[in-house]
């Protein structure tokens, strides 16, 4: 399960950190939970704020690729 919420709703907890590429943010009091099947996969823009690793009923193995293209 990813967590979606537009990043305007959000509130940074750290600086952006140009290195790692990153910023974090504390949760939003409301958010859209993804959740995802084998197979599926997901496109976020610049302006999506997500929260990968989430639980949505029992643990399970994962695989993450993350791909960045410059828009």
């Amino acid at each position: 399960m990813i967590l979606y919420a537009p990043l305007p709703t959000l509130s940074p907890t750290m600086e952006y950190d140009p290195k790692r590429d990153v910023i974090l943010f504390t949760d939003p009091a409301a958010s859209l939970g993804l959740q995802f099947k084998p197979g599926d996969f997901a496109i976020f823009y610049p302006q999506d704020g997500h929260k990968p690793g989430c639980i949505a009923s029992a643990p399970s193995t994962v695989k993450k690729v993350v791909i960045k293209a410059k828009v």
